[in-house]
């Protein structure tokens, strides 16, 4: 949140943030930053594709991606992150 606040908008903080021990990939969507942390360099674009592909699940199952959803459905979101990525890896 720290590099959100230092924009003058939210869309215009960059989708790749480099920290020194970490990368932070990031896709906004309804007002939710749905974030990857990663240790190591990897492609930035299979990582916004996972991301959008991601998101566009949730979409097929809650028709609508939103910060009360994302609640209230938790442990199925859970589920599915679970089948969608294993051991850190797009599936």
């Amino acid at each position: 949140m720290e590099y959100v606040s230092k924009e003058a908008s939210k869309y215009d903080v960059h989708p790749v943030i480099a920290t020194p021990k970490f990368y932070l990939i990031h896709t906004t969507r309804n007002d939710l930053f749905f974030l990857t942390v990663i240790a190591k360099e990897s492609s930035p674009l299979m990582i916004l594709d996972a991301q959008q592909r991601i998101i566009d699940t949730f979409i097929e199952y809650f028709k609508n991606v939103s910060e009360t959803v994302m609640r209230e459905n938790f442990s199925l979101i859970y589920q599915l992150l679970d089948e969608m990525i294993d051991g850190g890896f797009p599936y």
